[in-house]
């Protein structure tokens, strides 16, 4: 089967106050690099991965690095993990977004999937294309332990797909430098896990939710086989607009 470690970015600038940042091109600060030696070491301490694949932007791909770094590896970057993309939204802060697209703001928290960013990205492009980079990954490592270095939003299109075979859903946020691990193989053995999630200070923390399932899931769409998927379960829920 293929395990999964599923990490966000660390710490970037524009956390406060908040703003839509999505694909501007932020490195990591102080703190984020702390937080991605951190989540690095958490790893190397329990996990052998195989691979590392990032999102192009900078702040993922120097978490990507940390990571690496103790196995020997370079991270591969991957287009489909890259943040969504915020059109005229971007670089804004919620307060100035309301100013002139109100309803769609209101839209945007109560239902994401309805909304249309101007000159953005729909809730539905972002999933369809971070599922569709999961499942090249998986197809490339059927036996080995991988990490992923995505955004909030793309980590959030992923997970639902993890847990019970649904590509349309979206989960509830990730901290910074969090992480949890999927496995995912061939048939259904045992009860759904726990994931462990890394804090931002350093500890660590069972992430819960309101449940767990099991379901499935297509993998590799040339050979047509089937994973089992145990995992979290999430509600439908906006991102948060630092990413």
């Amino acid at each position: 089967m293929t395990k999964i470690i599923l990490v966000r970015h660390g710490h970037v600038e524009g956390i406060s106050p908040e703003r839509f940042r999505g694909r501007a091109d932020l490195a990591l600060t102080t703190e984020g690099r702390r937080q991605a030696d951190a989540t690095a070491r958490r790893i190397h301490a329990v996990w052998a991965p195989a691979a590392v694949y990032t999102s192009p932007l900078s702040r993922s791909r120097e978490t990507g690095e940390a990571i690496g770094k103790p196995f020997g590896l370079s991270p591969s970057l991957v287009d489909g993990l890259v943040d969504i993309d915020y059109g005229h939204w971007q670089g804004l802060t919620p307060a100035e977004v309301r100013a002139r697209w109100p309803e769609l703001l209101d839209t945007w928290y109560r239902a994401p999937d309805w909304a249309a960013i101007p000159g953005g990205e729909t809730l539905q492009g972002l999933v369809a294309r971070a599922v569709a980079a999961l499942r090249e990954v998986i197809c490339r490592h059927p036996q080995d332990t991988v990490v992923l270095v995505g955004h909030d939003s793309v980590n959030r299109a992923i997970r639902p797909s993890t847990c019970c075979g649904r590509s349309d859903s979206y989960d509830k946020p990730t901290r910074r430098c969090g992480y949890a691990r999927r496995a995912v193989g061939r048939s259904v053995s045992g009860p759904a896990r726990e994931p462990i999630q890394h804090r931002e200070g350093g500890g660590l923390q069972r992430h819960r939710s309101s449940g767990y399932r099991n379901g499935l899931t297509p993998t590799c769409s040339s050979s047509g086989s089937w994973a089992t998927l145990s995992s979290m379960s999430g509600s439908l829920a906006a991102p948060q607009t630092g990413l």
